[in-house]
């Protein structure tokens, strides 16, 4: 199930929210051996060995739910509310096994629950997004979990908490640098592969003041920099969060004053400024600008 972009949070009493987390969707399914599958059907179990040695680790505890399969987040969590997405996209490329132990070991990753879809192999995906709740939360009350997300606490598996009151969890995200809010209608079944209004998403946007560099117009994308030790270091490409008027305005003023630099590209001299939104920095470059 997939979330729609919005740019204010919904404040009916209809919605629940959720913290969103910076780091790779991921269902756990788990017949007779767990199994951490991504959104595009990746096998995610020798990435993340932590994970799957804890899900061994509880076999016997989890055996009565059986089959089961979760919806979650893989994350690498430096507070109750922010992952770094940097530390898992790593950890996702590794080939070498030894290298995979010994990061599992420096920087030991959770997957956070969300939803619940099967449990004893019933699908209950159709039910209602607070009766799923409660059922994942009586997994791990009888599973002897945490019912709130630590980030300090050693079980692999989290939940992540609900809250009623949007302020409340905005305010401790921006607070703690997290990356959004998730914002779920009380009444929402769990559809596979669906981009469904009755989740959405509000982002916790970063602003950066960059220097517009090159216009590439083969695919309509604007490159920004910043000046570090008197030299220009791009670190955006982006498209998206300009106007109409305001994207023709930028092209033709590419197209009057700029120097042809490759094909496709123009390029002009340090001149206008832009402020961009992004999520993080991450690998020299900003995540997600607009």
């Amino acid at each position: 199930m997939l979330l729609t972009a919005a740019e204010e949070i919904p404040t009916s009493t209809e919605w629940l929210y959720e913290t969103k987390y910076d780091g790779f969707r991921c269902g756990l399914e788990w017949e007779d051996e767990p199994i951490l599958k991504s959104r595009h059907g990746n096998i995610l179990n020798s990435k993340f060995p932590e994970i799957i040695s804890f899900c061994n680790d509880i076999r016997e505890r989890i055996k009565p739910f059986l089959p089961l399969s979760l919806d979650g987040e893989l994350v690498y969590l430096t507070n109750n509310f922010q992952s770094i997405f940097s530390v898992v996209q790593t950890r996702g490329r590794m080939r070498s096994q030894n290298t995979i132990v010994q990061h599992a070991n420096s920087f030991p990753c959770h997957n956070v629950v969300f939803d619940y879809m099967t449990e004893k192999g019933e699908n209950i995906s159709n039910l209602q997004y607070t009766e799923r709740k409660q059922k994942l939360s009586e997994l791990f009350k009888r599973l002897n979990f945490p019912l709130t997300l630590n980030y300090l606490d050693k079980s692999r598996l989290q939940i992540i908490e609900v809250f009623d009151d949007s302020r409340k969890i905005w305010n401790l995200v921006k607070d703690y640098n997290g990356e959004g809010i998730v914002a779920k209608k009380k009444q929402s079944p769990w559809k596979s592969d669906t981009r469904s209004s009755n989740w959405v998403k509000i982002k916790n946007y970063k602003y950066v003041t960059i220097i517009l560099t090159k216009f590439n117009k083969h695919n309509g994308f604007f490159h920004g920099a910043v000046y570090k030790n008197n030299a220009l270091i791009e670190i955006a490409s982006f498209r998206h969060g300009l106007s109409e008027e305001e994207f023709s305005t930028l092209v033709e003023l590419f197209h009057k004053n700029g120097k042809r630099t490759a094909k496709d590209i123009l390029s002009i001299d340090p001149s206008i400024c832009l402020e961009v939104a992004c999520i993080d920095f991450a690998f020299e470059k900003l995540r997600e600008p607009r």
